[in-house]
Order: structure tokens, then C-alpha cells, then sequence
């Protein structure tokens, strides 16, 4: 993939305000994952009370978080080659190295989640016709990717 961002670009701050809104909508859905899991779940072995129950919400949890990341997953990877440009730029400290580290997983986790995405491509693709959206055929092997 070609990177072309500029630092403070209106590209950059689309992009770095598409970010926002998905780690304030991130922060919400596991926040409402919390409390739905503190009333679905005994308090002593946080066994869930009722197991489809509880595994359908967090197939939901996960559908919602996935879809708030996908106005960011196409631009993840010039989000962090801009961030990487400018670390450069700053001189080394101990906040620079935290910062560079910082940079490096950043950089592993949308690679990972690319090739995540490329192996649910490849299972969809695998997938029979009639397992379309909503049914167990599609449902049950999204939910593991």
C-alpha cells in the first residue's frame, strides 16, 4: 500500500477524527458489555445464567465493535505510518522510546488485523451459498473470525 498522508492534512484530521469517534464508540460498547455482563452473570463464579443468551450479546459486542472500526480499518495503516513520521521527528528520551514501542504495536496490530480480515474473506468465500447474514452457517464462523 502506497502512503501518501500528510501530517495535518484534511485527510489526516478526517482520519484522526474517524479514530475518535470509534474509541469513544469502543469505550461505550464495553462499557455496555460491563454492565450487561455484571447483571448476566453470578456475581461469585461470573458464570453467565444463561449461556445462548450471554454468547448471542457477545456476538452483538462484537458485530458493534467491528462495525465502528471499519470507518477507520482502511485508513489504520496511514494513521501509524504518519505517526511513525513523526516520532522521527522528535528528539530521543525516555518518552520517545515509550512512544516508539507504542508506534511498533500499533503497526503488528493492523497488520494482524489485515490478515484476519484476509482469513475471513477466505472463509466467507469458502462458505455454501444458502449461509447468507443471520443465519447459523454465516453467524457461527464470523463470530470465531
Amino acid at each position: 500500500m502506497t502512503i501518501s498522508l500528510d501530517p495535518g492534512s484534511a485527510s489526516h484530521r478526517l482520519y484522526l477524527s474517524q479514530l475518535a469517534v470509534y474509541l469513544r464508540h469502543s469505550r461505550q460498547i464495553l462499557a455496555a458489555w460491563d454492565r450487561y455482563s455484571d447483571r448476566h452473570s453470578d456475581p461469585e463464579t461470573f458464570q453467565p445464567h444463561d449461556e445462548d443468551a450471554y454468547g448471542r450479546r457477545q456476538q452483538k459486542r462484537d458485530a458493534d465493535t467491528l462495525s465502528a472500526f471499519g470507518r477507520v480499518y482502511y485508513h489504520a495503516d496511514e494513521l501509524v505510518d504518519v505517526a511513525q513520521r513523526q516520532l522521527a521527528l522528535l528528539s530521543p528520551s525516555d518518552r520517545t522510546r515509550r512512544y516508539a514501542w507504542q508506534v511498533r504495536e500499533l503497526r503488528d496490530a493492523t497488520q494482524r488485523l489485515h490478515a484476519v480480515h484476509d482469513e475471513w474473506r477466505a472463509v466467507r468465500a469458502a462458505l455454501a451459498a444458502s449461509a447468507r447474514p443471520g443465519t447459523k452457517a454465516y453467524e457461527e464462523p464470523l463470530a470465531e473470525s
